[in-house]
């Protein structure tokens, strides 16, 4: 992402030659008439980028999406109170608020992990702006030892000591559930003033009596921290 220009520049990897790699930012799927990628794809407003791999005018191999999102926290500064693991970094500190939303891929690099532990973090816009909602995502894998929260809190604050009150959004989604799901976790505020906002989600931090991992510690993955 360049700051400067606010606008994300795509870079594909090509390992075969003789492959073709097409686009699309239009929401139709990729055919051999979708613009050829020869260079970084320049991407300055919200956008689903989608990739697919063409050999003799024939697709092949495993069609990619990218979403890009442009909001009003976008790489302003985040605060946890708990460390994410190692393994699932997201890109590091920014990795919440970096624009690039995870796909259904846990291990894509753009999710967020912790184990055990709640996930609670304060952004910082650098100053006041009006807020209307404030949307993070989660990822759901109980096979993986993956689960959503059991509820989500969000509070705003002008001055990071007086936070206004959150009604708690409640998982509605059975934990006992081998599915594979991203799910949103949105809070409406009607464009209120604020510099500060804090997310908080309540980890299960046990996997359940019925889970084959019983005991052990759940996971909380959690991707981009949208704020309109």
């Amino acid at each position: 992402y360049d700051n400067s220009k606010k606008e994300f520049k795509l870079n594909i990897e090509q390992g075969q030659q003789g492959i073709e790699i097409r686009y699309t930012m239009n929401g139709n799927e990729p055919d051999v008439n979708s613009p050829l990628y020869s260079g970084p794809i320049t991407i300055n407003k919200t956008s689903v980028v989608k990739i697919a791999a063409f050999k003799d005018a024939h697709s092949i191999g495993k069609q990619y999406s990218l979403s890009f999102n442009f909001h009003k926290a976008l790489n302003s500064k985040i605060t946890l109170a708990n460390p994410y693991d190692e393994r699932y970094r997201a890109g590091g500190e920014n990795g919440l608020i970096n624009g690039v939303r995870g796909t259904d891929n846990f291990r894509d690099g753009s999710w967020q992990g912790f184990e055990g532990v709640d996930f609670e973090a304060v952004l910082d816009l650098g100053l006041e702006k009006e807020i209307s909602k404030v949307n993070p995502r989660f990822f759901f894998a109980s096979n993986s030892w993956i689960f959503l929260p059991g509820k989500v809190e969000i509070s705003l604050s002008v001055d990071n000591i007086n936070y206004s009150d959150s009604k708690p959004i409640v998982n509605d989604v059975p934990q006992k559930n081998s599915e594979i799901l991203q799910k949103d976790f949105p809070l409406e505020f009607g464009n209120q003033k604020a510099r500060f906002i804090k997310v908080k989600a309540e980890s299960i931090k046990k996997c359940p009596d019925w889970h084959p991992g019983a005991g052990g510690k759940a996971w909380l993955f959690i991707d981009e921290i949208v704020v309109e």
